[in-house]
C-alpha cells in the first residue's frame, strides 16, 4: 500500500534528487516506500521521500493528486527489478515534462494525422464471410461516430490503395486535432500508436468506447484467429496485456489535461 498519508505526514523535510532514464534496461529496485508530496508547483513523486526526476534533471511534478497516485503506483509495483518499458504513465509524464517545451502542435498533429490513412478500420478483407460480419459490427459503429462527430466522410475499402482518405478528410481532422492541448495530443498520440487506429483512439477520447472494446477492435483480426485457432504459446496475451495498458496510461494521462 503507498504510504502517502505518512509522508504527508513527516513533511519530506529533505528532496534528494533521484533520476531515472525510462530507456535503460531493468535495474534493481533500490527504494522501499513509494508516496507522493504537495508542491506549489503540483505533485511529486518520491522514493524513500527522494523526488523522482527526469531523465533530463527536470522534477517529476503532475498537476493533480490523483494522476501522482497513479503514476506512484507504478513504482510501487515494481518487484526486485525496475522494468521501465511496463511504466507507461511514468514515461508519458516525464516525456511531457522534458519534451513538450521543444516542440510544437504542429509538429505533434503532423505525427499523428498519418495514421488516418493507414487506419486499421478502414482497410477491410472480403473473406470469410463470418471475418466481414465481424468487422462490419465492430468497426462501423467507431467509424459512423467519427463521421458524425468530426463531420466527415471516411473511405472504407478492401483495396490497398482505395482507403486513403480524401485531402478535405484530412484537413477537417486536421483542424481538430490543433484544438487540443499538447498533453492531449501527446496521449492521443501514445494511443493512436498503441492502436495502430486514428479512428479507435479518437472514439475512446470522445468516450464512445472503453479501453477494452477499443484494444479488441485494433487486434480484431488477431483476436478472430485465436479463437479460431487457438493461441501460440503466451506471446499473443502477452501482447495484448502490454497494449491495454499503455492504451489506459494513455487515456488516464488525457484525462488530467483534456479540458
Amino acid at each position: 500500500m503507498l504510504p502517502v498519508a505518512r509522508a504527508a505526514r513527516a513533511g519530506w523535510q529533505r528532496i534528494v534528487k533521484v533520476s531515472f532514464n525510462l530507456s535503460t534496461a531493468a535495474l534493481k529496485r533500490f527504494y522501499e516506500n513509494v508516496g507522493i508530496r504537495k508542491t506549489s508547483e503540483g505533485y511529486a513523486v518520491a522514493l524513500d521521500g527522494r523526488v523522482v526526476k527526469t531523465p533530463l534533471r527536470n522534477e517529476l511534478l503532475v498537476p493533480s493528486e490523483s494522476l501522482a497516485v497513479a503514476i506512484a503506483a507504478e513504482w510501487d509495483a515494481q518487484w526486485e527489478k525496475i522494468q521501465p518499458s511496463g511504466m507507461h504513465l511514468t514515461s508519458l509524464c516525464m516525456t511531457a515534462i522534458d519534451k513538450l517545451s521543444e516542440t510544437t502542435r504542429e509538429s505533434q498533429v503532423s505525427d499523428i494525422l498519418p495514421f488516418l490513412q493507414t487506419d486499421c478500420s478502414c482497410f477491410r478483407v472480403s473473406e470469410p464471410d463470418d471475418f466481414v460480419k465481424l468487422q462490419t459490427d465492430t468497426w462501423d459503429p467507431i467509424i459512423d461516430w467519427f463521421q458524425n462527430k468530426f463531420d466527415v466522410k471516411l473511405k472504407v475499402s478492401t483495396g490497398l490503395l482505395e482507403a486513403f482518405q480524401e485531402i478535405e478528410t484530412m484537413d477537417r481532422v486536421r483542424d481538430v486535432l490543433m484544438t487540443y492541448d499538447p498533453h492531449v495530443l501527446l496521449g492521443v498520440h501514445s494511443a493512436v500508436s498503441s492502436l495502430s487506429s486514428l479512428v479507435i483512439a479518437m472514439g475512446l477520447v470522445g468516450n464512445f468506447i472503453s479501453v477494452e472494446k477499443a484494444v479488441q477492435a485494433a487486434n480484431l483480426e488477431s483476436e478472430y484467429q485465436t479463437k479460431k485457432w487457438g493461441t501460440v504459446e503466451w506471446s499473443h496475451s502477452m501482447s495484448y496485456t502490454d497494449t491495454t495498458a499503455r492504451v489506459a496510461a494513455s487515456m488516464l494521462f488525457i484525462k488530467h489535461y483534456k479540458s
